[in-house]
């Protein structure tokens, strides 16, 4: 390894111990994960999820242990990645780029918070009393698809919530201006409505 370079035996240790941390404390994550979910679905006298395979609430555990082993030593990796970018830069462009990058982690945290807390809740209650409305169902809802949906979510919105970042940083570039986006907005705007209605 030299001077400059990504450590990968920190990043693969931090890793490891965040996995073993949260593998300890599995059962307390899936409480902490499936909250709005089960909020979602108490709305309709739903309160208990089901396993319907054997191998699924250890499926389950591993996936969840291993998400937050990853976001647990995200600040190891942006450290790290610093420490290989930064010896490329200039002062003048240090000072920027340690801005954006607390800008996309307040932005990204934001975004997971707002989606965990009130969106959620709201589309399991939607989705719910759709389906139960449609009669001679028999709605079972799993801890693997609880786990899928509030992986999928969140991680979407956190996408998302970037989006705004990614616009400035390419306007900032030779590649976009404002006129380019203003150009294609009436396409956006379709677009963004055909992704939020799916």
């Amino acid at each position: 390894l030299d001077g400059h370079g990504i450590h990968w035996l920190d990043l693969v240790i931090a890793l490891l111990g965040g996995f073993v941390v949260a593998w300890i404390f599995k059962e307390q994550l899936f409480a902490l994960v499936s909250a709005p979910v089960k909020e979602g679905l108490a709305a309709h006298g739903i309160y208990r999820l089901t396993a319907i395979e054997t191998t699924e609430a250890v499926m389950v555990y591993l996936k969840l242990a291993l998400a937050a082993a990853i976001v647990v030593t995200i600040p190891v990796s942006l450290w790290q990645l610093w420490m290989f970018v930064k010896p490329g830069l200039v002062e003048s462009e240090t000072r920027p780029m340690r801005r954006i990058a607390i800008l996309a982690v307040f932005m990204f945290v934001l975004c997971l918070l707002f989606c965990y807390r009130f969106v959620l809740p709201l589309v399991i209650d939607f989705l719910t009393g759709f389906t139960l409305g449609a009669g001679g169902v028999d709605f079972q809802v799993t801890m693997k698809s609880t786990y899928s949906t509030t992986f999928i979510f969140l991680v979407g919105f956190g996408v998302i919530f970037e989006l705004p970042l990614v616009m400035v940083l390419l306007a900032a570039t030779p590649l976009f201006d404002s006129s380019k986006y203003l150009k294609w907005i009436r396409y956006s705007v379709v677009i963004a409505f055909v992704i939020g209605s799916m």
